[in-house]
């Protein structure tokens, strides 16, 4: 036998204790297996599994076999290897890559790669370092303290089976940067010190979550022996999602003894310094599945005859198409509250917009294991839910109505139309200096009347002579010297439209003029345009900031790609109203814990925060948006 040259390669067997020496030797063309044993004085059998796929009878396929180093009078190292099992649609290449080793090498230690294609039934030897249990420990401890480091460069002590790619994860940069700080490195070997260069994007970025959003004291602690991850949490009031995120190498390398944490000091306040509302995200202390139920009037009925053109009646069945819309959000915040670790089962049931057919509905659940009701939202159907006794103890959330209906686990989720006046006048009397008011309110509105009077002392009312409207009506009571502050509060289109033209035709006039409502009408979007209100600083309260800061463009491109269409301000509302039920039951389990939170919970466009009646049962959201609209035909949140 001719050999023509030596391959020698690093092995794991993970079944033998003392580190082996191996070495791949070429032989000639044509050699039987029995041959080779007879000439090396090495049993056949020894052969067959150092060389998977070879047979005592046959030729050996291949010119490269794997032999023991006692047995061949070169140099060898010592060397260990692991078995791997090929998993199907696995390559050479995504296992080279998993191991930080080459093609090449993986084949001359799997020789029979060099005669056929990589099978998922192959068992296939791949070379690593080992290091004693001691050596672990420590490196494991070191890279601990190092990972959750903020330092832009450091060193990192490398571990058993790392790869390029698990640190890249591990510490938030790419494989090229970690290649690029270490450019004689060819692959990776357990001991080895390497140096992470942090992005410098993505280490401000980082900073930024931790020192601004997490701004707070932290305190050092080195995980003690037998010290289970669940009563760090409890010990600390963390959150499993919070704890990671300041200590981002838990969700990689786990939680071991040794480690490193950083871990907050308790403080009573949930709310983060800099910040106004409340982010339950770091708060998911019960990510256990919730149950929730849904009630809709999507009206699925309608659309059982095969006659009926089902396109146009959905666009003639506004209902059903805002039914639709809100039920696609919910689906939605269940995928968010998903990623978030928080599991959901949602029952969504068609009421068909009846009274009769809802109560039937009613008869046929179960609410044993229900923590909240979503809709119903026609005001017939919310009534005989509050009737129902099954639903008694569930907390129950309106999506898009304010009623006059009241009960103790009613959760009205409009803010109510007084906290909407109250609002706006406690603004304008908090930033109000010498300018001059004026008014005009329908009949209707003689609450509204009152407020300003005795809010506003000086105010002047605009008065609607000879049964209409007239320029000098509104002109009598402003002031051109002086900056004139207008409020309109009616739901009369041709009042709207007029008082609007008006006004704008005195600004041109040279008066300077700011338009006020407490109730901001369909009409005001519809037919007015944007130009004028924007020329007049019109100023409003809003219950979503949609108009200001619609949801985020990765948002509305991801669903504009899954369902074909942009989404609406019905789609993101079901999404916040059903993922802010989901992260309150998360952080405490029972909905009505979360009342009088410090603060308002936010999401897209929407925010809560519910607070009891003080003189009937239940509970009402007090937060809501005041927005104004400017000259450049854009609108600001004003932070109140």
């Amino acid at each position: 036998m001719r050999k023509l040259g030596i391959l020698i390669c690093l092995f794991l067997i993970n079944f033998v204790v003392q580190a082996q020496k191996y070495v791949a030797i070429e032989v000639d063309e044509g050699t039987k297996l029995e041959t080779l044993a007879e000439q090396l004085s090495i049993e056949v059998e020894l052969l067959e599994n150092l060389n998977p796929g070879l047979q005592k009878d046959n030729v050996i396929p291949s010119n490269k076999v794997i032999i023991p180093a006692e047995q061949y009078p070169g140099e060898a190292k010592e060397v260990q290897f692991t078995l791997y099992d090929v998993s199907p649609k696995e390559t050479l290449y995504s296992i080279a890559r998993s191991f930080e080793v080459s093609i090449k090498e993986i084949k001359d230690f799997n020789p029979y790669l060099y005669e056929r294609d990589l099978n998922e039934s192959d068992q296939l030897r791949i070379s690593v370092k080992s290091l004693t249990q001691e050596e672990e420990k420590k490196l494991k401890n070191l890279n601990k303290s190092v990972t959750n480091s903020s330092f832009g460069k450091l060193k990192h002590l490398v571990e058993p089976k790392e790869t390029f790619y698990s640190l890249s994860k591990k510490y938030g940069v790419t494989v090229e940067s970690i290649k690029e700080a270490n450019p004689d490195l060819e692959s990776l070997q357990a001991g080895q010190f390497i140096t992470i260069v942090r992005e410098e994007e993505k280490k401000e970025e980082a900073l930024k979550s931790i020192e601004s959003k997490k701004k707070e004291d932290l305190k050092f602690v080195q995980i003690e022996e037998r010290k289970k991850l669940k009563s760090i949490l409890e010990e600390n009031d963390l959150s499993l999602e919070r704890l990671e995120l300041l200590n981002p190498s838990l969700k990689y390398s786990g939680f071991e003894e040794g480690m490193v944490l950083k871990i907050p000091y308790k403080r009573p306040s949930l709310l983060l310094p800099g910040e106004k509302s409340l982010n339950l995200e770091y708060y998911i202390n019960h990510p256990e599945e919730k149950h929730i139920k849904v009630f809709l009037p999507i009206s699925l009925n309608l659309f059982e005859n095969d006659s009926v053109n089902k396109e146009v009646l959905l666009k003639r069945n506004r209902l059903s198409r805002i039914a639709l819309d809100i039920y696609t959000g919910i689906q939605i915040a269940q995928d968010s509250a998903l990623s978030h670790g928080v599991k959901t089962s949602v029952q969504v049931y068609d009421t068909q917009a009846k009274s009769q057919h809802f109560y039937d509905l009613l008869q046929q659940q179960d609410f044993k294991e229900t923590q909240a009701v979503i809709g119903p939202i026609i005001e017939a159907n919310i009534e005989e839910a509050l009737r129902y006794y099954s639903l008694d103890s569930v907390p129950i959330f309106t999506p898009l109505i304010n009623t006059p209906l009241f009960k103790h686990n009613f959760f009205k989720t409009i803010p109510e139309r007084e906290e909407l006046e109250n609002a706006i006048f406690s603004y304008m009397s908090e930033i109000h200096d010498e300018e001059n008011i004026a008014y005009l309110t329908d009949s209707s509105n003689v609450d509204i009347k009152h407020k300003i009077n005795y809010t506003f002392l000086d105010a002047k009312e605009v008065s609607i002579s000879d049964k209409y409207l007239r320029k000098k009506d509104f002109s009598s009571q402003l002031n051109k010297d002086d900056l004139n502050w207008f409020i309109l509060e009616s739901n009369d289109p041709g009042t709207i439209e007029a008082s609007v033209s008006f006004l704008t035709s005195l600004r041109r006039d040279g008066y300077k003029i700011r338009l006020f409502t407490t109730n901001r009408v369909q009409f005001y979007e519809d037919e007015i345009p944007n130009q004028r209100l924007g020329n007049l600083n019109f100023t409003f309260p809003s219950v979503s900031k949609e108009l200001a800061e619609p949801a985020t463009e990765s948002f509305v491109n991801e669903f504009y790609t899954t369902y074909g269409y942009y989404p609406n301000k019905f789609v993101v509302r079901g999404f916040d109203l059903a993922y802010d039920i989901f992260m309150r039951l998360a952080f405490k389990k029972d909905l009505y814990k979360t009342i009088n939170l410090e603060s308002y919970t936010e999401y897209f466009e929407n925010k809560f925060n519910y607070l009891p009646f003080d003189f009937e049962e239940g509970f009402y959201n007090a937060s809501f948006y005041l927005l104004q609209q400017t000259p450049d035909l854009g609108i600001e949140i004003i932070d109140f």
